[in-house]
């Protein structure tokens, strides 16, 4: 390539000298300047020569072959700020809307306490919490109430989950039988969980100190002091 550009000025040569003649001197700068000036080996006019037209349409040719464009046009940085981390941070999100069940309830207050009533009476009565294992399915069946009238039931009436309403029922059985009747001081305590529907001993008292902010055997102790003081 290098001696293609050369052979023009080796013609024309004052003297009429031959390529070989050429001086040292005068060959190595022109090499010089083409390692400095490298697009002219490729037909790429420099960018500070060429007009902005010219600039442009080369870019835009080298995008339509899929080619990165030498020179990448200018871009307006401040057309879309982005936002610093402390601007991000303060942005709230957005607050949930309105519990759909409190805008438009199921039942009327009435009707609700009606319902509780009945529900409590129904489970107290006939001890339907010994059932072990008992769920929300289960005790609407049992109830015959649709399961998510029970479930609303027990949300907005009882403020409870299933587990929370049968096992306090089975807690207050057991206090109910440990305090009225003999035959029930004598029992074990897994056998006192056992007749009230829990699965385990550990639930049991779990459960019971939830309730009654005791253990069973601290309740137990504390019947058995009360007997000795009216006796």
């Amino acid at each position: 390539m290098t001696v293609l550009l050369l052979s023009p000025m080796l013609e024309v040569f004052p003297g009429g000298r031959a390529a070989g003649a050429v001086e040292p001197l005068v060959f190595t700068a022109f090499c010089s300047y083409l390692l400095c000036n490298p697009r002219l080996l490729f037909g790429i006019m420099d960018s500070r020569l060429a007009p902005a037209t010219a600039v442009e349409t080369t870019a835009g040719s080298q995008e339509q072959w899929g080619m990165t464009p030498l020179i990448q046009p200018e871009t307006n940085l401040e057309a879309s700020p982005t936002p610093n981390a402390e601007e991000r941070t303060t942005q709230e999100p957005a607050s949930p809307g309105p519990d759909p069940l409190l805008v438009k309830p199921l039942f009327s207050d009435t009707l609700l306490q009606e319902h509780m009533t009945r529900i409590s009476a129904h489970v107290r009565d006939r001890q339907i919490f010994k059932t072990k294992g008992l769920t929300l399915i289960g005790l609407a069946r049992e109830l015959a109430l649709p399961q998510h009238h029970l479930s609303y039931i027990l949300k907005y009436g009882y403020q409870q989950q299933v587990n929370d309403f049968i096992n306090l029922h089975r807690v207050n059985y057991i206090r109910e039988r440990m305090t009225s009747e003999e035959e029930w001081k004598m029992m074990t305590l897994e056998a006192i969980a056992l007749d009230a529907g829990f699965a385990s001993r550990s639930t049991f008292f779990t459960v019971f100190k939830k309730h009654t902010g005791q253990t069973p055997a601290e309740f137990a102790r504390e019947l058995d002091e009360e007997e000795k003081l009216t006796s």
